[in-house]
């Protein structure tokens, strides 16, 4: 999932990829690690969605493959 980020040279995004531990890692485009975020759930991350709250905020869901569904802010 991309996360919108409004930067200072325009818009900025922030890679969010989910793993089979139930981790979440966000990255710049450039690559770069900004967090890890453990979502809770001891099962494998397979689907991701962001919501635009409000300019700069952002809420990303997790489907996880027992079906739990997690909201993260």
């Amino acid at each position: 999932a991309v996360l919108p980020h409004d930067g200072g040279q325009g818009l900025a995004k922030c890679v969010v990829i989910g793993d089979m531990l139930g981790k979440l890692y966000f990255f710049r485009p450039q690559g770069d690690l900004v967090l890890e975020h453990y979502t809770e759930i001891p099962s494998p991350v397979t689907a991701l969605s962001v919501y635009t709250i409000r300019r700069n905020e952002s809420m990303v869901i997790t489907g996880h493959e027992d079906g739990s569904v997690a909201f993260h802010k």
